[in-house]
């Protein structure tokens, strides 16, 4: 048995809501003409008017017309009136609460409620509503395609949902989600158009959130709706505040569904200060965009509905106008008088609520001129006929409030703590109808979720939502104007913009790089197999989106002698597959084995300093991170790395966050140096090696077992033979060749040049290091000379002689 739906909903079965909608526009504008002719007939002289238009049937039209009119409106009334959840009960006796949207589309079916759903009926059904075309456009694929998927044969005629009823709330989403889930078609055809079950579920509720907000918004004439309109004459109870409003204005309320989800704690949280008997008064404390305004915006929402506490209702939300109090006082006495006019008028009123942006800007532009703003203040707002709400980014509270005692007396603080993902979705969809109307574009689900991974792991400046935002509002900006949708790849492209990292997925061109990468890094490091198979396996997860997340992409710890490749690795990854060797950011570890080792990683509160590897994330947070040796840092420095190789992220002297997530950590030690050469010489396995000197390096302590343990691999660069060093020689000659091709001189280097090159530059021990320096020495400075002799010119082409190889 079914249950039967109200007649509200079987209306829709005789006529659709957007045709009701036509009819009462239609005979409202009947209406409308058929009165104003009356109006004319009453006033005009008839003469100059056609006989059309005489009184009685004029009067017979309107009220024909209005009284069509009043009929379609009362119809209306009616069916928004029950478009709310109402109960149920299954075929088995079970009681559920249905969503509106789910009992249009059982009315369409041609029945009442039931947990045996035939899929084609449910989706033809489906195909009537306005949330079917929404739905598929925030998903961005067409109508056309979907419809051919209804019509398909189905191997299974129906579901059954008796899963979804234990929720409670019986939502034409959920519906939804589950057919897709069930119905091989329906699974298919997301499937194929990449839409995992999470996209699906997140965007049918938007669009379900969305329909349901607009129909209450139009119930107008529903008691909790007449509520909020603003009594008459309601603050005449409370001071007048002239001078006030001279300098403030106020707060308008804006819909709090932004705030609702993001910033509840917040908001209660100011509401339960400001509440209190004495020193009622908050100070909000958080960086730039991390939504201070939406919670202030979202408290004086709850007094306009009139939902706060008895003793806040009928107060006044008024945001301070600092610069112009400062433009007009510019002198102590003048300003003081302005304040104390001001205070004293909102004290009098007696429900002002006083929101000052920037309060510690405010403090110092008062100081400068003598006054003490905060002492004004201090009189006035300990008391409970004034309130004030300051605003204050998180930097300056720590440097310029939080010293200040009689700031923590006056202030209950409130601190905007860092908003999780999913929060973060809802206050996008939440601005998304202001930004399509701002950009005249539309965003998909995808480009929302996309939007708000990419800044919170690659946009550094700023905090949620706003980065998100920002990114969204760039994108549509970005679109050519006969493209209206904008899509993931949109924000992929923003991003990649931004900070030219590569955030789409592995296009043809680098997938190849990525297969090839153990051979393009031995184009320029010798040897040392298992460190370049190491990271080129690391590399590969990652780009094919089986990286970690909330560590670093990969983090390696390179032991061995100097000299055997462990930096030309890291900078020939950095060249390779980042882009250049200025992807690399190279620390020295020796200059961080001081007590302030930390401080200069990190910053200094005190000083006011920021850190050099926290400033280096920021500016660029995809790269690669070499630290040489690593073992020479101080103890706390050792410390801070087992939170960034664990967690992908440290916190600054300012306590801002710092991903390292999207870079590859490289460290470089000689630990172990002597130990590699002494097995290597006893003809031992390199993977003996490897086993033998990280055990001395625990056991010596230069390393703690838990550094050693967070990282990904630990691997031991081996010293090279004379056949490799030859290799490293020639790698090194042929990059001098390339700088002189520059100048349109062609160098050929030769086997017997790079052996010479060994004998005279190698050294046990800096190993092949020495080199470099002499092929400068030797090798450059005779190609100098022949240069200025004029017995190399431009266009030549040359090689070493075997008496300029002797004679180096």
């Amino acid at each position: 048995m079914r249950t039967r739906l109200p007649l509200a909903f079987r209306l829709d079965l005789v006529s659709r809501p957007h045709t009701r909608s036509l009819f009462v526009k239609l005979f409202f504008v009947l209406s409308l003409v058929s009165f104003l002719l009356l109006l004319a007939s009453l006033f005009t002289d008839a003469v100059l008017l056609p006989l059309v238009i005489e009184k009685t049937p004029i009067l017979g039209v309107l009220y024909i017309t209005t009284s069509f009119f009043l009929a379609f409106c009362f119809v209306e009334f009616y069916y928004r009136s029950h478009l709310v959840p109402f109960g149920a009960v299954t075929e088995s006796g079970l009681r559920v609460t249905l969503a509106p949207e789910a009992a249009r589309v059982f009315s369409y079916m041609g029945g009442g409620f039931g947990t045996d759903i035939r899929v084609s009926d449910f989706l033809a059904a489906l195909n009537k509503t306005i949330f079917l075309r929404i739905f598929l456009v925030r998903l961005g694929i067409a109508e056309e395609d979907f419809a051919l998927s209804i019509n398909q044969k189905r191997a299974v005629a129906s579901v059954r949902i008796e899963r979804l009823l234990s929720e409670g709330l019986l939502t034409l989403s959920a519906i939804f989600v589950f057919c897709a889930s069930e119905d091989e078609v329906l699974k298919n055809f997301f499937f194929q158009r990449e839409v995992k079950p999470e996209i699906l579920s997140g965007a049918a509720e938007w669009v379900e959130s969305e329909i349901e907000e607009y129909y209450a918004r139009t119930r107008w004439w529903l008691r909790k709706n007449l509520e909020r309109i603003p009594g008459i004459a309601k603050d005449l109870g409370y001071g007048y505040t002239y001078n006030l409003e001279r300098y403030a204005s106020e707060v308008l309320p804006r819909s709090t569904r932004f705030a609702r989800y993001a910033r509840v704690r917040e908001i209660e949280a100011v509401e339960e200060a400001l509440a209190r008997s004495r020193e009622a008064n908050v100070l909000l404390v958080g960086e730039a965009g991390s939504g201070k305004h939406t919670v202030v915006e979202g408290f004086a929402g709850l007094i306009y509905e009139g939902r706060v506490k008895p003793v806040l209702e009928h107060k006044r939300v008024m945001m301070l106008d600092a610069e112009s109090i400062t433009a007009r006082a510019t002198t102590k006495s003048s300003y003081e008088g302005v304040m104390i006019t001001i205070l004293a008028e909102a004290v009098g009123a007696g429900n002002i609520i006083l929101v000052i942006e920037n309060f510690p800007g405010f403090l110092a532009s008062a100081r400068e001129m003598g006054a003490d703003a905060l002492d004004i203040l201090g009189h006035y707002i300990s008391g409970p006929n004034l309130q004030v709400i300051a605003l204050s980014e998180t930097g300056a509270f720590h440097r310029d409030l939080e010293p200040n005692g009689l700031v923590a007396k006056l202030f209950e603080k409130v601190e905007m703590r860092e908003v999780e993902s999913n929060t973060v979705i809802y206050m996008l969809e939440s601005s998304c109808s202001e930004l399509e109307a701002a950009t005249g574009k539309v965003f998909t689900y995808q480009a929302l979720v996309r939007a708000e991974d990419l800044a919170r792991r690659f946009i550094a400046e700023g905090v949620m939502p706003e980065k998100a935002i920002n990114l969204l509002d760039d994108a549509a900006s970005m679109l050519p104007s006969e493209n209206r949708l904008v899509r993931a790849e949109d924000i992929d492209a923003v991003v990649t913009r931004r900070t030219a990292i590569p955030t789409a997925v592995a296009e043809e061109a680098e997938s190849e790089k990525l297969l090839k990468l153990e051979q393009l890094l031995h184009e320029k490091v010798i040897n040392q197999e298992h460190a370049v198979s190491v990271i080129s396996d690391s590399l590969r997860r990652a780009r094919a989106g089986l990286g970690r997340g909330r560590r670093p992409i990969g983090s390696f710890l390179f032991l061995g002698p100097t000299g055997v490749g462990k930096t030309e690795t890291a900078r020939s990854l950095a060249e390779i597959y980042f882009g250049g060797e200025e992807a690399m950011l190279r620390f020295d570890m020796s200059e961080f084995q001081g007590e302030d080792g930390l401080e200069k990683l990190t910053g200094s509160f005190e000083m006011k300093e920021p850190g050099v590897l926290a400033s280096r994330l920021r500016e660029r947070p995809f790269g690669l991170l070499l630290f040489d040796e690593f073992e020479k840092s101080s103890h706390d420095v050792r410390n801070l790395f087992l939170q960034v190789l664990d967690e992908g992220v440290f916190h600054d002297a300012f306590g801002r966050t710092v991903s390292a997530r999207e870079t590859i950590v490289i460290a470089t030690s000689n630990a172990g140096a002597n130990t590699v050469w002494e097995l290597l010489k006893e003809g031992k396995d390199p993977s003996e090696v490897q086993e033998a000197v990280i055990d001395e390096i625990r056991k010596e302590g230069v390393l703690s077992p838990e550094l050693l343990n967070r990282f990904d691999a630990v691997v031991v660069f081996h010293p090279l033979s004379p056949e490799q060093l030859e290799q490293v020689a020639l790698l090194l000659l042929r990059d001098l060749a390339r700088q002189l091709e520059k100048q349109d001189v062609h160098f050929v280097p030769s086997r017997d040049l790079a052996r010479r090159i060994v004998e005279i530059g190698y050294d046990k021990t800096f190993g092949a290091r020495p080199m470099r320096r002499a092929i400068q020495d030797h090798v450059e400075q005779l190609i100098a000379r022949k240069i200025l002799e004029g017995t190399l010119k431009r266009g030549d082409s040359f090689s070493f002689t075997a008496e300029d190889i002797a004679s180096l």
